[in-house]
């Protein structure tokens, strides 16, 4: 804390004003603070994997080693979600509007995405109904990323304090977008805070064609210090529907105000501390959320591995039938969200086309590589799982087989032992055309045990190699 004060040179008036509380955080970004750890995890699990089948192929167990054959396909899939689902950076221009707004601003933030292009990230606060509770998220992770990933729903997080917490956030961002076509109590506050930390060109204002853009204006040069001249230099555009000539019209206008952003991010505004002052929560209830957290992941990785245990331990029957399912069903569900993922990034890829070219060439990137790791994943089940498996059948079954044919030549001995009251040299037996279950010819050998001399037919097996 004394290190962020520092490093923050917080004047004097607000050191005073804050008195135990520390600086408000900005908003919880999920996915951002899960990726390195899941990335850790996925490196732990896929090298594990890699040591084990290679300790037991060196140990010539292929058939143990071929069980690893699911978790290294399954780490090819997971990690796709990297391309698909986890954000490139942190968020640099934040999203406000009204909750009630979400499913039908889907698309325009969907353009307004490709507009900003990869250098920008846009998202906002989630709807708080619209959370995955923390207990299910190791419980569900690979779902719950995916639907956090490019939802209609956004995917930042805060509670009682989320005033205080977009006051923070704004210091890393370039911009702000304001949906004002749905206004609440709410979106109110939101425009307020946001005209005193943002100069009038990071803002942008997004309306309906029967909204008035001068009476917005008035109301925000009463809201806010701002001069009639500065209110004039706000950014407002109308958002006119889906058609294409106005998507076109909406992306020229989103380009010209991405080009007159001013460099670099805004950076605190010591004046908007006002209006976020009581919002701002103390160190004790930090610290009980933190704690809460933590323990909702132990619980849930705890049951997590639970449950594996005991789907391991099962040997059948109606309780291992209805794990089974189960896990089918959570799979069919993550799949569906997958396709749903990479179905709207499929989507923003043609819209870039159009209107970002280069956007389209990071997304294009991003849709083969994930692409190639779907496809390398059932290679690496079939090389590690499948072929092992196949390749022990069919070893299997020749041998049973040689093992009859050889049951066969008992005749032919016993033949030529009636015939010539002795055992067959080499050479002497008749075969004719048998040979082993791999083409191989049979060797003759004689041998002798305390019964005296008997005759040996041997098959060199799949290796051609006698004696292994």
């Amino acid at each position: 804390m004394l290190s962020a004060v520092k490093r923050l040179e917080l004047p004097d008036n607000i050191r005073g004003r804050l008195g135990t509380k520390p600086l408000p955080r900005p908003l919880y970004d999920p996915l951002l603070t899960l990726k390195p750890w899941i990335f850790g995890l996925y490196l732990l699990i896929l090298t594990a994997a890699g040591l084990e089948i290679a300790l037991f192929y060196f140990w010539e167990q292929p058939l143990i080693a071929a069980t690893m054959g699911g978790t290294v396909a399954g780490s090819f899939i997971f990690l796709t979600f990297f391309f698909i689902a986890f954000p490139r950076r942190a968020t640099n221009v934040l999203y406000l509007r009204s909750f009630r707004k979400d499913k039908e601003s889907e698309w325009i933030r969907e353009l307004l995405e490709v507009a900003f292009g990869v250098d920008f990230r846009i998202s906002g606060i989630r709807d708080p109904r619209q959370r995955t509770p923390t207990l299910l998220r190791p419980i569900i992770l690979g779902w719950m990323i995916l639907k956090y990933a490019g939802s209609r729903y956004l995917n930042l997080e805060a509670g009682d304090d989320w005033k205080a917490r977009i006051w923070a956030s704004f210091k890393g961002c370039r911009a702000a977008v304001i949906d004002l076509r749905d206004v609440t109590e709410f979106v109110r506050e939101e425009v307020a805070l946001t005209l005193t930390c943002l100069t009038p060109s990071r803002i942008l204002f997004i309306v309906a064609p029967d909204q008035n853009v001068d009476q917005w204006k008035e109301e925000m040069r009463k809201m806010s210090d701002l001069q009639a001249l500065a209110v004039d230099e706000l950014n407002f555009l109308v958002w006119q529907g889906r058609g294409k000539a106005n998507q076109a019209a909406f992306m020229g206008q989103v380009a010209c105000f991405i080009q007159q952003l001013p460099p670099g991010d805004a950076g605190l505004n010591w004046k908007a501390f006002p209006l976020i002052e009581e919002t701002i929560a103390n160190a004790d209830s930090i610290k009980r959320v933190r704690i809460k957290t933590i323990l909702a992941w132990v619980i849930g990785i705890i049951l997590v591995n639970l449950f594996a245990f005991y789907l391991r331990d099962l040997s059948g029957g109606l309780l291992q039938d209805l794990a089974i399912t189960l896990l089918a069903f959570v799979a069919a569900f993550i799949g569906f969200a997958y396709l749903l993922t990479v179905a709207g990034k499929a989507r923003r890829f043609v819209v870039a086309l159009a209107f970002n070219k280069n956007y389209a060439r990071v997304l294009a990137g991003e849709l083969i590589r994930a692409t190639l790791l779907l496809l390398a994943a059932p290679l690496a089940f079939y090389f590690i799982t499948i072929k092992p498996v196949m390749d022990a059948y069919d070893v299997t079954t020749r041998t049973l087989q040689t093992e009859m044919i050889l049951s066969g030549l008992n005749l032919p001995v016993q033949k030529f032992l009636f015939m010539n009251d002795r055992l067959p040299g080499p050479g002497e037996l008749a075969l004719g055309e048998m040979r082993d279950a791999w083409d191989n010819d049979f060797v003759h050998r004689i041998s002798e045990n305390r019964n005296g001399p008997y005759i040996l037919l041997i098959s060199p097996g799949p290796d051609e190699i006698l004696d292994t």
